[in-house]
């Protein structure tokens, strides 16, 4: 969506990307019942954020990311690689943690 309608500010400095993206012991997708899951993230992502900053469009913050450990460790992988091969300068994330203890009902 941001591709097509880009959000357009009279102070243009004043804008966050700031995209939730979560495992799929949280939400199911249909991408992560493909073959090539985990794999396949990296341009899910790319297609539905990463262009933000490859765009040398606005400042990109993952604002919230998690899901149930230990199911979605595969997941937590394919992010971390994903954000540091892309975002050299990347200064903060914000990681939700699920655990089975802590479990919340979706």
């Amino acid at each position: 969506m941001a591709l097509q309608y880009p959000v357009e500010l009279n102070k243009p400095d004043r804008l966050v990307y700031t995209p939730h993206a979560y495992g799929k012991s949280v939400y199911v997708q249909p991408y992560t019942s493909d073959p090539s899951y985990p794999r396949n993230l990296a341009a899910i992502w790319d297609r539905n954020f990463g262009f933000v900053r490859s765009a040398g469009g606005p400042p990109l913050v993952i604002g919230e990311w998690g899901g149930l450990l230990p199911f979605d460790v595969d997941y937590y992988e394919a992010l971390v690689e994903y954000l540091i091969a892309r975002y050299e300068h990347m200064s903060a994330f914000m990681p939700l943690l699920f655990s089975p203890q802590l479990c919340c009902q979706f």
